[in-house]
């Protein structure tokens, strides 16, 4: 099989209709991304204005990824699985993707190039060294409309696509995501995904894992609408040794850091395992360390996440259970926009908002009460307080520190008095304090008003410490 490059291209021109260039894949396997998160795979038979006919297809459910090394995973039927039939029609407007995978491609189209890696307008090309399959991936979205006195197509709209999660790794890390040589990176990203929307109540969305050139050979990064927002590096022969504290120099291996907490690390061959662990090591995989990684920096990112549309979604989805509830609160006393905002908040101190209904209710009623949205912001904490503790409970007591009276004090009045430069030095300097603290989850306030400036601050100086309201703790909860 010849050396092959995997391409991704957005058309430039509209000279070409969408049905002139589909059809050099009929009677050829095809797959079918389509919007609602299926994929169908079959032949191609025929082109129509509004749909196309496939036979002998297999109907796949939602999939993590779309990079060529999945792909690859699905080269023959044989290794597809779902449920089998002789014909699907499907309609143009729900289609996503149409892409063609195999060795004998049909001749380039001249509204077609290639030009570096994907700097060219309107081209986005990913290239693999290890790639065994030659692929062309058509968006056919926007199909452009006809006007019935002009013969040329009107040009379609501009659109551009960004993957709102992604893995970029460098070429030597690809056997972790190449389940055929026993990686297994896919599997462990698929538990984590599905692990954190049970905890949190957010259904993450696809994560897309690809290769790229750019980035170092044993090194990844992770990327929110196409922006890096963490980096780290692996060994794929090798294991992350941490909590060495007091006999690293017993262990050989190549130092490192712990991507997790920024701690000491090495990368210690897989016969020095019992060793650490007979020390009170802990010993991890590079794929584990990759998913571990990814989950705790997901979970700081998840407000920025979430969007308009997912918030619609989850409402939606509760009208089959609290129908009643849903139907006479949205959008009558709360909008899908607010309840957004709201969610974003509880997030971003990464509050679990898995009993929506709960929030619903209480955001509802004190925005009827005419409070403005800090009030309610409070109010709904309080209300969902068990949530809001829950994470630092220990059998039963709240493992959390008191925020220093005297300094409250004067910080609760530097607010009142609107001084809020000198409320934020002297919030700092209790972050400065807090130096013995690295480990505390979270810290208790007497006064509401000043928990979330406190957590502007803290989160400003880069600690990540949850803040509490004492009137957030549930009844029965002892502060530990």
């Amino acid at each position: 099989m010849a050396h092959a490059r995997l391409c991704h291209y957005q058309y430039r021109t509209a000279r070409m209709d969408y049905r002139s260039q589909l059809s050099r894949f009929l009677q050829r396997r095809v797959c079918v991304d389509l919007w609602g998160h299926n994929t169908i795979w079959g032949t191609l038979s025929s082109i129509h204005e509004d749909h196309l006919r496939l036979v002998d297809t297999i109907v796949q459910g939602d999939r993590e990824g779309h990079g060529w090394f999945e792909q690859m995973q699905f080269g023959s039927d044989d290794a597809v699985g779902g449920p089998r039939n002789a014909e699907t029609i499907v309609r143009l407007d729900t289609v996503l993707h149409v892409t063609y995978a195999d060795d004998d491609l049909p001749a380039e189209m001249d509204e077609m190039s290639e030009d570096g890696e994907g700097e060219t307008a309107g081209i986005h090309q990913t290239n693999s060294e290890n790639d065994r399959w030659n692929m062309r991936l058509i968006d056919v979205k926007d199909p452009p409309r006809r006007d019935a006195d002009v013969e040329t197509a009107v040009e379609p709209p501009l659109m551009i696509y960004s993957d709102r999660l992604k893995i970029e790794f460098g070429i030597r890390l690809v056997p972790l995501v190449d389940a055929k040589v026993g990686g297994d990176l896919i599997e462990r990203l698929r538990k984590m995904r599905t692990d954190l929307s049970l905890e949190m109540g957010v259904i993450l969305p696809r994560i897309r894992v690809v290769d790229r050139r750019h980035v170092d050979d044993w090194a990844y990064r992770f990327l929110i609408n196409e922006h890096a927002f963490s980096t780290g590096e692996v060994m794929i022969d090798r294991l992350l040794a941490t909590d060495l504290d007091g006999f690293a120099n017993l262990v050989e291996g190549r130092e490192a850091t712990d991507p997790m907490d920024g701690q000491p690390a090495k990368w210690i061959d897989a016969e020095l395992r019992d060793l650490v662990i007979h020390h009170g090591g802990c010993v991890a995989e590079p794929t584990a360390v990759i998913a571990k990684h990814f989950s705790v920096r997901v979970r700081s990112v998840l407000h920025e996440l979430i969007s308009y549309e997912d918030v619609a979604q989850l409402v939606q989805d509760l009208k089959a259970n609290h129908w009643n509830v849903v139907s006479d609160l949205i959008p009558a006393h709360l909008s899908v926009l607010v309840l957004h905002r709201f969610l974003k908040l509880l997030l971003e101190e990464r509050v679990s908002i898995r009993h929506l209904i709960g929030i619903i209710e209480s955001v509802a009623f004190h925005l009827g009460r005419g409070c403005d949205h800090d009030t309610v912001l409070q109010c709904l904490r309080v209300d969902i307080g068990r949530a809001v503790c829950d994470p630092f409970l220990n059998d039963g007591r709240l493992c959390a520190t008191m925020l220093d009276t005297e300094m409250e004090d004067t910080a609760i009045q530097l607010l009142k008095s609107e001084q809020l430069s000198k409320c934020d030095t002297t919030l700092l300097e209790f972050v400065d304090s807090l130096s013995s603290m690295q480990r505390e989850p979270a810290v208790v306030v007497r006064h509401p008003k000043l928990r979330r400036p406190l957590f502007e601050a803290l989160r400003k100086a880069g600690r990540r410490i949850s803040v509490i309201s004492e009137s957030e703790i549930p009844c029965g909860v002892q502060l530990g």
